[in-house]
């Protein structure tokens, strides 16, 4: 059995500049914060989890999810980082010590802040607020980009380097960088600018020059479209931005103007029913509003009529149908009334001497 004064000296012993009773109280304080995180994660959590289930709010449940992911593991950080206080320690283990806490606590830190975000954004898609896929998308990795770039510049700066001077000697590095990613830069930028602007979203249908389709992904360089005959284009964004956009989806009609022309010789009564006739054809079609038919000029070889009809439908494929529908019943009644459509000719006259 050992005395007191044996146990004091052999408290009292050095190791290592250290003292037996300063390394037991060191293990016992990192000790406390392990239980701690394990007796929160066990206990506490649980009936925190319980009070949340009373309010109709996720937030309180995202918190909770976040303090069990982090609790553990940052209180265990917090004990390493209390090292280099309870124990004399070399220079090289006390700022590993710093830098892990440090790293530890920077990483939950914006991992929970990430995922606050994206509950919001989550929130607003369920709530019927107006937030597309793609900006979502843009919001979550812009806000991810910039958190993890302010804690890695926290991290070098609790290393003990110089932020400002880095920075600024990176600023004609970061010139150069700029001008050999000048086309990636525009385009990112241009992505900015349409989830801004939306001049379009995902699902519609565009015109961009003599590209057609229907709109499939808006990426950070490029945006590509799924073409009537099924073919993906792919455009990039600075293009798509410096172009004239026709986006058909928001439109609620489509309007149909044709010209058709019969020959010559056609009798002067069957002129004058014709646009009734047209009119008659049209007004019979479902979703499809009759605007007028006329006979609008006397041609080189026909006299035209022009007809203007709607379609109330913003669908590509319907207004297709809609056009063949109507074309047939005009081409019908015609061959019916014994019309003919006019095609170019030229009639040549032979003076004889």
């Amino acid at each position: 059995m050992f005395s007191r004064e044996a146990l004091e000296i052999f408290m009292n012993t050095v190791f290592f500049n250290n003292t037996v009773r300063a390394y037991l109280l060191t293990i016992g304080i990192v000790l406390l914060f392990v239980v701690g995180g394990k007796l929160y994660t066990k206990i506490l959590s649980g009936r925190l989890r319980k009070l949340a289930l009373k309010t109709d709010s996720q937030l309180d449940d995202l918190l909770i999810d976040l303090l069990d992911r982090a609790a553990t593991p940052v209180l265990l950080a917090l004990g390493l980082n209390m090292l280099p206080i309870l124990l004399i320690l070399p220079k090289i283990i006390s700022k590993t010590a710093n830098f892990i806490f440090i790293v530890i606590v920077v990483y939950y830190a914006i991992s929970s802040i990430v995922k606050i975000i994206d509950s919001f954004l989550l929130k607003s898609h369920y709530s019927g607020k107006i937030l597309d896929p793609t900006a979502r998308s843009a919001i979550h990795l812009i806000s991810k980009i910039v958190l993890w770039v302010i804690g890695v510049l926290l991290i070098v700066r609790n290393l003990g380097f110089d932020i400002t001077s880095a920075l600024a000697g990176m600023g004609i590095a970061g010139v150069a960088v700029a001008l050999a990613i000048q086309n990636v830069l525009s385009d990112i930028f241009s992505y900015l600018s349409i989830l801004i602007d939306k001049p379009f979203e995902r699902g519609d249908f565009i015109i961009v020059g003599n590209d057609l389709g229907t709109v499939e992904h808006i990426g950070l360089r490029s945006t590509r479209l799924c073409s009537l005959n099924g073919q993906e284009i792919v455009i990039s964004n600075a293009d798509l931005t410096s172009s004239r956009i026709n986006n058909f989806k928001r439109m609620e009609k489509r309007r149909s103007a044709f010209s058709i022309g019969v020959v010559y010789n056609t009798p002067i009564e069957k002129m004058r029913a014709i646009p009734e006739w047209i009119r008659e054809i049209i007004s019979s079609k479902d979703d499809v509003v009759f605007e007028r038919a006329n006979f609008k000029e006397f041609g080189a070889s026909s006299l035209n009529y022009e007809i203007v009809y709607f379609i109330n439908s913003s669908d590509y494929n319907c207004y297709i149908k809609k056009q063949e529908e109507i074309n047939l019943s005009i081409l019908e009644k015609f061959q019916k009334e014994r019309i003919e459509f006019a095609f170019p000719t030229q009639t040549i006259y032979i003076a004889k001497d």
